[in-house]
């Protein structure tokens, strides 16, 4: 597909994520033991875009040429040129599309950084065509989500509110429910386009399919920050106006639940959480290169490991259970270990005995022998004392001398 530009939007700071984000740039984040961002560029190429330029902060730089120089980053017939934008130009996702408009020649794919998919987008830009259409956004009603470790606070569910005419998939309105905070005037679409569903139930993943042409309005709206927030409107209220002669047609592509098995947007804790645990099964899937992990044979080994990933340079000893897990690189458990539905990143170290439940291990984070960590966020470098028993906490540097820590 030559005739398309790919256009990954990779800078975002993680706002909905800060416990992580804050230690961990967000770009960065391992999924089954890759960057979060190759899966939006393998998408990419699974769909036949062979032009795919991709945005960072300049912050991380050396890692990402680093990371880019690995043969994980290449495609037969692919070309990835990756943009770092100054840290501290406070940019949205339509700045940046603006700031770079004179890159753009053709019709483009802009995706987050953050789409995790064995979904091929093959048949959303067909129908992008087949309708001559302005925009065509990605919906889904399966986006893997789950609960949040941690301290219980009050989340933002992530909401979105669409209104589309199912037949023929024409998309009326779309806001996140965090930028819902007005009454909005339906008059003029629903006159236009009476049978409305109107539903909180699909959420955006951050996938547009947007006409070349229209970015010329784009680069005439110098105030629009967000494509999602305010470019996109934009381009709702021009089809909906009774002056619009089919000049600009928007669509929406409801991902069905036969293509792919697995689909996050995974911009906060629950779905990244969840989408490193649910990808385990489709890791194949989502493409030939990727590493399904270190199996066990229990006779010989006395190690358990169930619906879960081992990188291959991990070190299990004998009598560990993990179920339902991701074990990163260089990551170490200790004689009758148990990690269970749990995430550890690249050098976490469990101890014998220890117990590790529906928590988030970052780093070269240690829990001692004995330790029992249920519904945790550990930041990197952190220790939890042996014999200790922790639920329900983020751990963090200035956490390192609490009381607890040393508590039986």
């Amino acid at each position: 597909m030559s005739e398309l530009i790919g256009v990954i939007m990779s800078g975002g700071i993680g706002n909905r994520m800060r416990e992580l984000c804050e230690n961990i740039p967000k770009s960065l984040l391992p999924v089954a033991g890759v960057p979060i961002f190759w899966y939006s560029i393998n998408t990419l190429a699974r769909a036949g875009v062979k032009d795919i330029r991709i945005f960072f902060r300049d912050s991380i730089e050396a890692e990402v040429r680093n990371l880019m120089s690995t043969s994980l980053f290449e495609f037969e017939g692919v070309v990835i040129k990756p943009f770092f934008i100054d840290k501290d130009h406070d940019w949205g996702t339509a700045d940046v599309l603006r700031e770079y408009i004179g890159k753009i020649d053709r019709d483009v794919v802009i995706i987050s950084g953050d789409f995790v998919s064995d979904a091929s987008l093959r048949p959303m830009i067909d129908l992008f065509r087949a309708h001559k259409a302005t925009l065509c956004c990605l919906l889904s009603d399966h986006c893997v989500t789950g609960p949040v470790p941690g301290p219980k606070i009050k989340r933002s569910k992530g909401r979105d509110f669409v209104a589309r005419v199912i037949d023929p998939n024409r998309l009326v309105f779309l806001s996140a429910e965090e930028d819902f905070d007005c009454a909005v005037d339906g008059y003029a679409w629903m006159k236009k386009f009476p049978n409305i569903t109107l539903t909180s139930t699909l959420n955006d993943c951050h996938v547009y399919v947007i006409r070349h042409g229209t970015l010329n309005m784009l680069a005439a709206k110098k105030g629009f920050a967000s494509i999602k927030a305010d470019f996109i409107p934009y381009l709702l209220d021009q089809q909906n106006s009774s002056k619009n002669e089919d000049n600009v047609k928007c669509l929406a592509y409801v991902l069905p639940h036969e293509n792919g098995t697995v689909t996050a947007h995974a911009n906060n804790i629950a779905s990244y959480f969840e989408i490193n645990k649910a990808i385990i099964k489709s890791l194949l899937r989502v493409s030939p290169k990727m590493s399904v992990g270190q199996q066990f044979e229990y006779r010989s080994t006395r190690i358990s490991c169930a619906e879960s990933r081992v990188d291959e340079d991990a070190q299990i000893n004998a009598g560990s259970v993990i179920k339902r897990s991701s074990i990163g690189a260089r990551c170490f458990l200790d004689e009758k270990a148990k990690v269970q539905n749990s995430l550890l990143m690249e050098g976490a170290r469990v101890g014998k005995n220890a117990i590790v439940t529906n928590s988030i291990l970052c780093s070269d984070v240690e829990i001692e022998d004995g330790a029992d960590v249920s519904n945790c966020i550990i930041s990197p470098r952190q220790k939890v004392s042996a014999n200790t028993k922790v639920q329900n906490e983020f751990i963090d540097t200035d956490d390192i001398n609490d009381d607890w820590a040393n508590d039986c």
